[in-house]
């Protein structure tokens, strides 16, 4: 029988900035506050460590050495549109600021700034709207609704018996999942469900899955069954 891995709950924060002082001061802060906190002191593949992680709220320096973030912004806001950016700077013109708010910023905080506006805005723009999305290779689904979905395209709004299915199959991608343990999952010690019910409902979510061509959910007879999510 599998030990169900353990998924943190904690929000997450991404914050960028190449004042290596201030970005330590600001870790610091919010790990004692109990979030999870990635720090990066250049904007060197940014996008692809915000798809990695998915952060529950990101923070940019305006001005990183050479580079300039507001650039960015749009292109981080299409591909995680949920997510509150904010932009801080010690650039506090009227025109910087429109600049960076029409680039899809939620907000803009000005240095210097006390840690415990840092700890107010996650409070309020991650803590209250924190998902835990699941991302399962270019889909996600949401705990909250059961929606599967494709970036912004809805796949399925699953059932209580295919999103549990699919979010225990998910758990463990690449490896085999025995059928005694996924019906055990599903209906638990005391049932003895029929192996049809169960193919029905691998059967349902195989075809949820084809929106993305990459992911292949595996039958091996005897066995289970295998999620297969190639590595980003």
């Amino acid at each position: 029988m599998k030990t169900h891995p353990s998924f943190s709950t904690a929000v997450s924060v991404l914050f960028v900035d190449d004042d290596l002082f201030l970005g330590q001061v600001v870790v610091t802060a919010l790990k004692e506050a109990g979030y999870e906190v990635y720090y990066q002191s250049s904007l060197a593949g940014i996008r692809a460590v915000a798809q990695e992680i998915q952060p529950d709220i990101i923070f940019l320096d305006v001005e990183m050495g050479n580079d300039n973030s507001i650039g960015l912004a749009s292109q981080l806001k299409a591909l995680l549109p949920a997510v509150p950016l904010f932009f801080v700077s010690s650039h506090t013109d009227g025109q910087t600021i429109d600049r960076g708010l029409l680039a899809g910023a939620d907000g803009y905080l000005k240095k210097p700034f006390e840690v415990t506006e840092i700890l107010a805005y996650v409070k309020r723009y991650a803590a209250n709207t924190k998902q835990h999305i699941i991302r399962i290779g270019a889909l996600s689904l949401d705990p909250n609704t059961y929606m599967l979905m494709c970036g912004n395209q809805v796949i399925k709004q699953l059932s209580d018996m295919e999103y549990h299915l699919l979010k225990y199959l998910a758990a463990y991608p690449n490896q085999l999942v025995t059928k005694s343990d996924l019906e055990r999952e599903l209906w638990g010690e005391v049932s003895s469900p029929s192996i049809f019910s169960l193919n029905n409902y691998v059967s349902k979510v195989r075809k949820y899955l084809a929106a993305d061509s990459n992911i292949k959910l595996q039958v091996l007879p005897r066995r289970g069954y295998r999620l297969i999510i190639p590595p980003t």
